[in-house]
């Protein structure tokens, strides 16, 4: 079964506008039993996803996107981002962490992660690449060759465990999208070259195909913009969220033989098979603080005073 894996909500800030919620009763109304997404840079949106979804009775798939650099010292414009996801309660606790630090120690222009950053949280953490935002796009933005992508894509999985990484194909249209066509087809070449697995996605952004004119209001907004500027961003390809016939159409469009179309379905089912995670919504955290003994032995001699003085 086709699980979508990648996509965004209203909380992406005006990147995206499709509802949590809606999101959710969509995925129950296509018979699914997972759904992914993977918002900007925070994870504000974490717990009404996790509980939408438990209450729909639908495994919840957390991860993030966002953009990550060779070291914090970069000052990239528009670094390449990826994908990272938690695979259980515990190792969320990693993810957690990682966008603490994007947010604190790398957030000058904008929330981003190093590779040392990284790999000090890898623990659990499921990492994917593709997209016209991702380090692949980005590179050969810069008409880097296809050796030196293989060589940083094997850098970041040195940072991970290899079983941990996976690369994506886009069902878009190719024939109207010649940037994605090239971009499915470099992943698929270093899926043979690395042997990395390689699952199929739409990216969806909002939930029905007539909410595209929406979905341009919002960047519009973003980028105080009207929708008649001509310099405005215009969706050119289909954010909304499919289904696995729709998926399947678009990748036949594509001249993807059935082998290939059922490979790249059957491995999102493998990635969601592999996603445990279960948050306790009622416990209450506290740090641990361990008094010095000064203080204890202060406190000791003085509390009964207090107490009767109170």
């Amino acid at each position: 079964m086709y699980i979508p894996l990648h996509g965004h909500s209203s909380f992406s800030l005006l990147e995206a506008i499709a509802k949590i919620g809606k999101v959710v009763e969509k995925a129950k109304e296509f018979g699914m039993t997972a759904v992914g997404f993977t918002d900007y840079n925070w994870l504000y949106w974490s717990i009404d996803f996790y509980d939408y979804c438990k209450k729909a009775g639908i495994k919840p798939i957390l991860w993030i996107e966002i953009p990550l650099v060779q070291d914090f010292s970069q000052k990239i414009s528009s670094p390449g981002t990826v994908c990272i996801l938690a695979k259980n309660d515990e190792w969320y606790a990693n993810l957690i962490k990682l966008v603490s630090a994007a947010n604190t120690i790398g957030s000058e222009n904008g929330a981003k992660i190093d590779r040392a950053t990284l790999k000090e949280y890898a623990a659990g953490l499921m990492v994917f690449l593709w997209w016209e935002k991702s380090l692949i796009a980005k590179m050969l933005e810069t008409n880097a060759e296809q050796k030196k992508i293989q060589d940083t894509i094997q850098q970041i999985i040195n940072s991970i465990w290899k079983e941990n990484f996976f690369l994506e194909i886009n069902a878009q249209n190719e024939n109207n999208l010649p940037n994605i066509k090239t971009i499915n087809e470099i992943t698929l070449n270093l899926w043979e070259k690395l042997d990395i697995p390689v699952f199929v996605w739409n990216n969806y952004h909002y939930i029905k195909p007539d909410e595209k004119e929406a979905f341009e209001m919002a960047l519009a907004i973003k980028d105080w913009l009207k929708l008649y500027d001509d310099q405005r961003r215009k969706v050119v390809w289909d954010y909304h969220f499919c289904d696995e016939n729709n998926i399947i159409t678009v990748m036949k469009k594509n001249n993807y033989s059935d082998e290939q179309i059922k490979k790249r379905i059957d491995q999102t089912q493998i990635i969601a098979d592999q996603i445990n995670l279960s948050i306790n919504l009622w416990a209450t955290y506290f740090p641990k603080y361990q008094t010095p003994d000064r203080i204890e032995k202060l406190y000791n001699q003085q509390k009964e005073k207090l107490i009767i003085e109170w």
